[in-house]
């Protein structure tokens, strides 16, 4: 190996003091040795001697203009100098000399880029190969030219090879946004942020996004963050007066459109969308208001039915349910006529298990309202079952990236290929999830067009048994479940209520989810297994990052609720405050909502009920899976909300060997944490009261040596949770048995 082949090794290896002593002393020997001058350069420049680096750069050069490498890196450190003429020069003169040196094209492209010359850039990155971040150079350049699905494809591209990559998952997101597709840039920007820090520009991108996707309130408070940052920025300033401004209008709008009768086609699906809006931003009563004198069927429905995601007060929950019954009530009285319920009405019934009481009684009403409004959903499918293999259909939307796929997916993949012959009937766009599912079934089938085109589609497929993952979280999906598909039908907790419908025959749970009488909570046959019913994979074990790389105190102690906002319901507010009223050191850890207003009307609650609350929770934002994990080692106990408990987050706790204090409540909503301590056989985090459940709090964050035996016992006895063969077996033999003909 020549000296300046060791010299480079050494650079490469980020020795650059003995790089550079070495090339010093080349040059020593051999004044005019091109090569050696240049990597000279490099290093001075890189470490601080930008003169320097410069001047050796050009006169490696001057002495041999055949190298294209000096020429590159001259033309890098001209960049950096803020000399982008100059740059641009050094890079064409790399290209010529080097026309296969695809780095030289790539920088070459870059500065024309900077420079607002697009077309000639994209001719550039032609040149520079097929690289991650060349393809990221050229998604920039289409979508500056206007050329956004080109951008999209070039963005997607990246996230192929480089899932984590923050930019293009943030860029990817602006390019949905200005092809017409906010939602999906929503999702996008939120993905980018879990992998950037925090910064003000992509938390205006989100805004921006959230706008046009007309969650103006929620635009609103991401963008009053970024002002707490920087109160100067200019494009939040204007962000925030376009969204007063859009919010405004939407007002004038409801008002408007109050006042236009029902026999206007057009305002009646205009008059549904914005209260369907107003509903998700946590308007519940505007919505509300905006329906109130309606007459069209589906109008009326929606209005009856339109209940709040996160409860603005302590008496919410039962002016919730009083309207509910209220609204029903009169539906009974005078039966509406709605011809197609998912596009007039278009809402399910998901917050209802988040009042803490028994489902059934209005499930099974809002279920006869609706078979009884409409013709479309007593759909029924003409199929006798055949021969052979059980034909089992999987209908779902959320078999993609989502907890329902964690929890499910992994059994939905193992049903018995022998016995059932499996269709997956996937809703919505299919991801890296999805397609996996997909290749482990017989038939993937995605469903497409309105509800009538979808349950065409599904009777098409002459099934004998169908098998809802979850029910109440996608509206095409809830509605499907009025009909008949199969003569057998099936639900299970994906989503955990009754449907009330009676299409649906069968509800799977476990031995632990469900009380002694929990039949009495299912309009379905209770079907019980032993274990969860979850084929769960155990989390990898995260990085050993310290409290101070989230921003939490040493000195406090740490008491974690990583949950959604609808999860706490004002009753759970007096047993938080209670912990930390108990606890002078204590604070609680919560994750910022996604829809950034679910933060401030729970602050606006608790400022009202319990200061204390608002005065002591440090609140986190989203985070990658493995610095989840990691967060809920970190805390000093863990709570599963008392109303509507914790699933998924438990599950990954117990993978990294995290205890979690549970309440031991009367439905399955609340009792996912006690059935997988029952099933694990570790029960001294199980509370039967509120006040134990405070006293087992502070026991595990202050008695160091119960929290590490705590740990102990659920890292050693959590083994059955994850991956397990007996719950694949179990369900199995269970769909056999009630598979037609089955015994």
């Amino acid at each position: 190996m020549s000296t300046t082949a060791r010299a480079r090794s050494l650079y490469a290896s980020g020795r650059l003091p003995e790089a550079a002593a070495m090339l010093t002393e080349i040059l020593r020997r051999t004044p005019t040795d091109a090569d050696a001058m240049q990597l000279l350069g490099v290093i001075d420049f890189q470490s601080g001697r930008r003169r320097e680096g410069l001047h050796l750069a050009e006169q490696a050069v001057s002495l041999d203009p055949s190298n294209a490498e000096a020429w590159n890196n001259l033309g890098l450190m001209r960049h950096m100098n803020g000399d982008p003429a100059g740059a641009l020069a050094a890079f064409v003169r790399a290209t010529e000399t080097n026309p296969l040196f695809e780095t030289a094209w790539k920088h070459k492209g870059f500065v024309l880029q900077g420079d607002s010359r697009h077309e000639e850039a994209l001719t550039a990155f032609v040149r520079a190969g097929d690289h991650p971040d060349v393809h990221f150079f050229r998604g920039n350049s289409l979508a500056a030219l206007g050329r956004q699905a080109e951008a999209l494809a070039e963005f997607e591209r990246v996230i192929e090879q480089e899932s984590k990559n923050g930019d293009a998952w943030h860029n990817r997101g602006n390019a949905l946004v200005a092809l017409g597709r906010p939602r999906e840039g929503v999702e996008s920007i939120k993905e980018a942020l879990k992998w950037m820090a925090p910064a003000s520009q992509p938390h205006c991108s989100l805004a921006a996004a959230l706008m046009a996707a007309g969650r103006h309130d929620e635009a609103l408070s991401v963008i009053d963050v970024v002002l707490k940052w920087d109160p100067t920025l200019a494009r939040a300033r204007e962000l925030r007066i376009m969204i007063e401004s859009a919010l405004r209008e939407m007002a004038a709008h409801a008002s408007r459109l109050a006042d236009i009768p029902d026999k206007d086609l057009g305002a009646i699906q205009e008059r549904a969308d914005l209260a369907r809006v107003l509903q998700a931003q946590g308007k519940w009563r505007e919505a509300v208001g905006l329906l109130s004198t309606a007459k069209n069927g589906g109008l009326r429905v929606l209005e009856a039915l339109l209940l709040p995601p996160i409860f603005e007060s302590s008496d919410a929950a039962g002016e919730a349910l009083a309207h509910l019954e209220f609204g029903l009530a009169n539906l009974e009285a005078s039966p509406p006529r709605v011809d197609d319920p998912h596009r007039q009405v278009g809402i399910t019934t998901f917050s209802l298990p988040y009042f803490g009481v028994s489902d059934r009684p209005y499930q099974e009403r809002i279920a006869r309202m609706y078979r009884q409004a409409s013709e479309l959903l007593r759909f029924e499918a003409s199929h006798s079952p055949g021969k052979g293999r059980t034909r089992l259909g999987i209908v779902s939307a959320l078999l993609t990236e989502h907890t329902v796929s964690r929890v499910f997916g992994g059994l939905i993949e193992r049903f018995d290929r022998s016995r059932f012959e499996t269709v997956f009937l996937q809703i919505g766009t299919s991801d890296a999830d999805s397609e996996k599912l997909g290749r482990s079934v017989d038939r993937h089938v995605q469903l497409t067009g309105n509800l009538g085109a979808v349950q065409e589609q599904i009777a098409k497929e002459e099934l004998d048994m169908l098998f809802f993952p979850e029910i109440g979280m996608d509206p095409l999906t809830y509605y499907l479940s009025f009909s008949r598909f199969a003569p057998v039908q099936v639900t299970t907790w994906g989503h955990p209520l009754t449907t009330g419908s009676p299409t649906m025959d069968y509800f799977v749970s476990s031995k632990h989810l469900e009380r002694d009488d929990g039949q009495a909570e299912y309009s379905e046959r209770l079907m019980l297994l032993p274990n969860l019913t979850t084929f769960y994979s155990r989390p990898e074990s995260p990085p050993p990052w310290p409290l101070s790389d989230y921003g939490l105190p040493t000195d406090r102690r740490l008491y974690g609720c990583p949950q959604m906002p609808y999860k706490f319901h004002p009753d759970y507010d007096r047993v938080l405050a209670s912990i930390l009223e108990r606890d002078d050191k204590g604070s609680l850890v919560l994750i910022e909502p996604q829809r950034a207003f679910f933060k401030q009307i729970l602050i606006e609650r608790w400022r009202r009920t319990h200061p204390i609350l608002v005065e002591r929770t440090i609140w986190l934002h989203l985070m990658p899976l493995d610095r989840f994990l990691r967060l809920l080692q970190l805390c000093d106990a863990l709570l599963a909300p008392i109303q509507f408990g914790a699933g998924r987050s438990t599950l990954d706790a117990f993978g990294v060997g995290a205890p979690v204090v549970t309440f031991k409540g009367r439905y399955l909503k609340s009792r996912i944490t006690y059935a997988a301590y029952k099933e694990i056989g570790f029960e001294d985090l199980i509370a039967n009261s509120e006040e134990e459940y405070v006293d087992l709090a502070h026991r595990l964050a202050k008695d160091d040596d119960f929290r590490s035996s705590a740990r102990r016992s659920i890292q050693e006895k959590s083994e059955a949770l994850f991956e397990s063969g007996a719950a694949v077996q179990e369900l199995n033999d269970l769909m056999s048995r009630i598979a037609p003909g089955g015994s």
